[in-house]
């Protein structure tokens, strides 16, 4: 992208508020809040088969997109527009359904759902900037102060109020959040190094192997995907990176280094953040199967019941959650549970039952997640796994304790999580395979420990 006469790095005067505290809340009032939710995700399939990335079950009962717009309604941002494209229909319904009524009520201005559609640039965004270009006309209307670019397929919980008071006291044209990550893992981010003022100098995004990654140490900072922009420095960027052939319209590979050098780009960091320094870019089967086990841990601040900062988000009407001591006594160790699961004489432990699933009998469930409507027959052994939204795993089915035969049978991550799929069923079914999954155990009812305990007894 050319330079723009006139436009300078050099940084601004800062704008100091009168009133700290209630400027904030007045800062988020005046900002429009852009989230980014069409990604494909196709390093989290097959999860992603039929659903993008925001719209995939997380935390027994909502979405991954949930995390990000709760943080816009806790921080008091009245204004939100979704940007959505691939396998958009689900989450189209969870929109409309869980969060237009919620951003619709008093004192609140609307949430745009925003699909890419035919407007003789093409059928789709091109790159991240497109995206928000191709709706210039909501920003221009909306007619904010600040509009804050957000990814929603994210997991954490951050008061943006923070961020955008920040942004203006610094005098910032645009305010990047960063986070401390593995040296090791650079490859995966856009990587940020900034002066000892916070304003940053270098942003490389997803540094190859013959890039020399700025700073020092055994960590970097990494971009969180999260942007502050003042809205006449955006519409100025975006037309000018719109009329750029050579551009791939993307904010970090194009948009951010070409603002460095001719703006006021600031680093804030989340460190600061007042809920804490969870983030997860559950971007892979592994970071989201980690991400999910992460709720059972204590002292998570993603957790949903977080009352100081709740996870939002309407919740499917079901039939109350039963755990039932029949035909033997279930046992649960640390378990989040959706609604409407029926959990019978089973043993599960470390796992995640979403909404309208059920455990059959003597079934061991252990470090797994069960996606809403799933459901594992009787005598199941499952370790490591997760099950896909709707699937029926047969009954004495055992998976997750063999990786030879399960690498036949079902996709798994790098690191040897197991995802069940009904595709994966159907094509044992076909072949024969689920009677050789195993029988179930013979059963051994209370009467007959009783009935043996007492031979024992004689015999003595």
């Amino acid at each position: 992208m050319p330079s723009s006469p006139g436009d300078s790095p050099t940084q601004r005067e800062p704008y100091v508020p009168k009133t700290l505290a209630v400027r904030s809340d007045s800062l988020a009032r005046d900002c429009l809040a852009l989230v980014l939710a069409g990604g494909r995700g196709t390093r989290l399939a097959p999860l992603t088969d039929e659903d993008c990335k925001p719209a995939v079950p997380f935390g027994a009962s909502g979405r991954i997109i949930d995390y990000t717009l709760s943080n816009c309604a806790n921080s008091g941002i009245a204004r939100v527009g979704v940007l959505t494209q691939f396998r958009q229909h689900s989450l189209l319904a969870h929109l409309q359904q869980s969060w237009s009524p919620l951003f619709g009520g008093p004192g609140r201005q609307g949430l745009e759902l925003l699909p890419a559609q035919q407007d003789g640039v093409g059928d789709w965004y091109r790159g991240t900037a497109d995206a928000i270009y191709r709706n210039i006309s909501v920003i221009e209307r909306r007619a904010t102060r600040h509009v804050i670019v957000l990814s929603g397929d994210h997991v954490y919980k951050a008061d943006y109020r923070e961020m955008l008071l920040e942004h203006v006291l610094s005098g910032a044209d645009v305010t990047v959040s960063c986070i401390s990550v593995p040296r090791a893992d650079a490859s995966h981010y856009g990587i940020v190094h900034s002066r000892e003022d916070g304003s940053i100098d270098t942003f490389l995004e997803k540094p190859g192997a013959n890039d020399v990654v700025p700073g020092d140490g055994d960590s970097v900072q990494a971009s969180m995907g999260i942007y502050v922009f003042n809205t006449d420095c955006l519409l100025d960027v975006l037309r000018t990176d719109a009329g750029d052939e050579l551009s791939t319209h993307d904010f970090g590979h194009d948009v951010l280094p070409w603002l460095i050098g001719n703006r006021c780009v600031m680093a804030y960091p989340f460190a600061s953040n007042s809920h804490g320094q969870y983030w997860r870019d559950v971007g892979t089967l592994d970071t989201y199967f980690k991400a999910q086990l992460d709720l059972l841990d204590d002292g998570e601040t993603i957790a949903r019941h977080d009352t100081n900062w709740p996870v939002l988000g309407w919740q499917a009407q079901a039939a109350q959650t039963r755990v039932l001591n029949t035909p033997v006594a279930a046992k649960l160790g640390d378990v989040v549970l959706g609604g409407g699961v029926c959990i019978t004489g089973a043993t599960v432990d470390r796992s995640i039952v979403s909404t309208g699933c059920q455990i059959g009998a003597r079934a061991r469930v252990s470090r797994s997640v069960l996606l809403p409507g799933s459901s594992v027959g009787a005598n199941c052994d499952l370790h490591r796994v997760i099950v896909q939204q709707g699937v029926d795993v047969p009954a004495g089915s055992v998976i997750g304790l063999d990786p030879a035969m399960d690498a036949r049978r079902f996709p798994a991550s790098q690191d040897g999580v197991v995802v069940v799929t009904q595709d994966a069923i159907a094509a044992m079914e076909a072949a024969g395979e689920l009677a050789a999954m195993g029988a179930a155990p013979p059963e051994v009812t209370a009467e007959t420990v009783a009935r043996l305990s007492e031979v024992a007894r004689k015999a003595a």
